[in-house]
């Protein structure tokens, strides 16, 4: 959890600026006066700057990179642990790097790759399918920060797969293979003559970068591999994902192509494919494991129990066909914030969702039922009669382009008695079609999001500023409960919480223009923002007797 502003320590006003710049919280509470230097002791962690960043990065194959400042508790109490992780890893060619956010001029990458609070790791690796050829691809280290776990993870990453000999391959499989409702874990294992032949280094790169599970190993012993391959198996060399699933044919041991096995682009897509189960079961332990991946389109089926059995054989059934094409995942009525988080109430089960990720317009959404024009709803009362062949006529529609986007949407309220109105999914369109211009907040669920909870005060004095304005409407919106379409090709896609867009009457059908705090001093207070509103507004309007805003958007 992150806490509150108290916890930046007050004498030191380039701190208190740096946060405020960043919009960032310590994780931890401030550090006792005349406290000894934690990073005194620190020989191996690389130090980077703004002004070699790029530099730095694009000269290592994999690289951590913890984005830190000398004033947050919980940075300087997890330093001696990076500090030693940095010195072990080293030994293993693999570096550690820290960069110092009380430097502003370091200010604008915190941002660019995410920074919200102290410490935040993020990792950089070069792998083959790297978008990016220069920075590599980059990952967010969630886990408990530790000596232990950076240590292990950045060795996951970037070491080679094991070797093993054939007195190992049994215990390996035995310890890793694994398929319950609380873990899903698969060995790949490569067969080959050498581990600088064509296909073992395809399978190295494959491998590189990826987080366990599944488990990447190699075997020289032809005979003790072998019996994990298909009968008749007699090739030199090939590539097989050993698992517990035994839902189609060919499992639990999936053999990949002999023709494919030099192409590093090939195994991992197989891998991605076979190292998953062909129906997930829904867990909380599984949730990250369910939704990482190359592949990025998904079936979400949410049954009760009464329907359970039918759904189970309806998702296996199709499953099948669309392997490797969508991912299959199903979810009882158990799991309450998961269905809260879709907006799908717990008495309307069973209902299926289709998401995607659309390169251009980011998550799209399709509810499997019809869509009540009247009632702004949808009637998913079908869903109770679904089967194999009604789904698999669903996903034909989807391939076609022939479904209407599902947007989710909260209530509207029934009452909007203060100064910042409340917008909602199935209200957004109409709010920002109006005659006025629409200052609006783009926030997260303050359950998670404390540094909207700690901003929301500030917005409603921002919302009084503009009360009884007859030009200026000021409104939020909880991004993560309510869908905008094609949010991302609009330009209406929040890059951080809160967002402030400002929308212009007249201009619906352009992107808003997005409040930049480093055009108001680095601020983002009341003082900013309704500067801000005068600087962009489209409309006249007067406030404490001075007349603002009426330029063209080419003006701006």
């Amino acid at each position: 959890p992150k806490c509150s502003r108290s916890c930046v320590r007050e004498p030191d006003m380039s701190v208190r600026r740096a946060a405020l710049v960043l919009g960032l919280l310590c994780l931890s509470v401030g550090f006792a006066a005349g406290e000894s230097d934690p990073w005194a002791n620190d020989k191996d962690t690389l130090i980077i700057h703004a002004s070699n960043f790029s530099e730095v990065i694009s000269q290592h194959k994999i690289i951590m990179v913890e984005f830190f400042t000398p004033w947050c508790g919980h940075c300087r109490q997890f330093a001696p642990e990076y500090a030693r992780a940095a010195t072990d890893l080293k030994k293993n060619g693999i570096t550690l790097a820290k960069m110092n956010c009380d430097d502003e001029a370091n200010h604008p990458l915190a941002h660019q790759y995410g920074v919200r609070g102290f410490p935040t790791i993020r990792i950089f690796k070069k792998m083959f399918d790297s978008q990016d050829k220069q920075l590599g691809t980059v990952e967010n280290f969630e886990q408990e920060r530790s000596y232990d776990l950076v240590v292990n993870h950045m060795k996951d990453l970037a070491m080679p797969p094991v070797e093993l000999g054939a007195e190992h391959i049994d215990s390996v499989l035995s310890q890793h293979v694994k398929s319950s409702p609380t873990e899903v874990s698969v060995v790949v294992l490569g067969l080959f003559e050498s581990d600088s032949s064509p296909s073992a280094l395809s399978f190295k790169e494959a491998a590189f970068g990826k987080q366990d599970p599944p488990v990447w190993v190699w075997t020289k012993d032809a005979a003790a591999a072998k019996k994990y391959f298909p009968k008749g198996f007699s090739d030199k060399e090939g590539i097989v994902v050993i698992t517990q699933f035994r839902e189609e044919d060919g499992g639990p041991n999936f053999s990949m192509p002999s023709k494919d096995i030099e192409d590093a682009e090939a195994i991992a897509s197989f891998v991605d494919v076979y190292g998953s189960p062909l129906v997930w079961h829904y867990s909380n332990e599984l949730s990250n494991q369910i939704t990482s991946g190359r592949l990025q389109k998904f079936v979400w089926a949410f049954s009760d129990n009464a329907h359970w059995a039918d759904y189970v054989k309806a998702l296996n059934s199709v499953a099948k066909d669309m392997r490797g094409k969508m991912k299959f995942v199903l979810v009882s009525a158990e799991h309450e914030p998961l269905l809260q988080f879709f907006n799908i109430d717990k008495n309307a089960l069973p209902q299926v969702l289709l998401i995607d990720l659309h390169p251009s317009v980011g998550q799209r959404q399709f509810k499997y039922g019809t869509w009540d024009t009247k009632k702004r709803v949808w009637n998913t009362e079908e869903a109770k009669k679904l089967d194999a062949a009604a789904l698999t006529a669903f996903l034909g529609k989807y391939e076609k382009g022939e479904l209407k986007r599902f947007l989710r949407s909260e209530e509207m309220p029934e009452s909007q008695p203060g100064p910042v109105r409340v917008v909602v999914g199935n209200t957004f369109e109409d709010e920002i079609r109006t005659d006025k211009d629409v200052l609006m907040m783009m926030y997260g669920d303050h359950s998670w999001c404390e540094h909207c909870k700690i901003f929301d005060p500030e917005f409603e004095l921002i919302g009084k500023q503009f009360e009884g304005n007859k030009h200026i409407t000021v409104a939020k919106l909880n991004f993560g409960r309510n869908d905008i379409e094609d949010a991302k090709a609009r330009g209406i896609q929040p890059k951080g919480f809160p967002d402030l867009m400002l929308f212009r009457k007249g201009e619906h059908d352009k992107p808003p223009i997005v409040f930049d705090p480093k055009k108001y001093n680095d601020e983002r207070g009341l003082p900013a923002v309704t500067q801000f509103v005068k600087d962009h507004s489209s409309l006249k309007f007067k406030l404490e007797g001075a007349t603002f805003g009426g330029k063209k958007r080419e003006e701006l």
